[in-house]
């Protein structure tokens, strides 16, 4: 038994079960008129998060993997390079606020792909550019909303 899945298990069951008997009901009505009501796909969507969570916590319980000394999963390098990524995502999204959606998403895209160890020029030109030109050009032309 692995207490690190037993618990995320327990956690995501228990957080899914209060969200779906009282948050939803709080925040979005049962009918919608036409098509799909308004609480028809969160619905779903925390009911497949509670299969699947109960599925942890039971695997949890009755497999046979064997047990780990520490509560932490991940080694000392992964935990790192973790931090690392969620540190560059931030920096990313905090250019976005003062530098506009090109700057950001371009700075954003390219210091993570030189984090993940991607070294070759025409890559970093060109990855960002299609993605982020072609989700500006989205977003602008075809959706009609202004973007900084």
């Amino acid at each position: 038994m692995r207490l690190t899945d037993l618990a995320a298990g327990a956690l995501l069951c228990a957080l899914a079960l209060f969200a779906l008997f009282v948050v939803l009901p709080a925040q979005t009505s049962a009918t919608g008129g036409i098509g799909l009501g308004p609480r028809d796909l969160p619905t779903l969507s925390l009911l497949i998060v509670i299969g699947l969570s109960a599925l942890l916590a039971v695997q949890a319980l009755f497999g046979r993997t064997r047990e780990r000394k520490t509560l932490w999963p991940a080694s000392g390098h992964e935990t790192w390079t973790m931090a690392v990524g969620f540190s560059l995502t931030l920096a990313g999204i905090g250019i976005f606020q003062y530098a506009g959606f090109l700057v950001g998403g371009t700075v954003l895209i390219v210091s993570i792909m030189w984090f993940m160890g991607d070294r070759s020029w025409l890559r970093l030109l060109l990855t960002p550019t299609v993605v982020v030109g072609s989700m500006y050009v989205f977003v602008t032309q075809l959706l009609h909303i202004s973007v900084p």
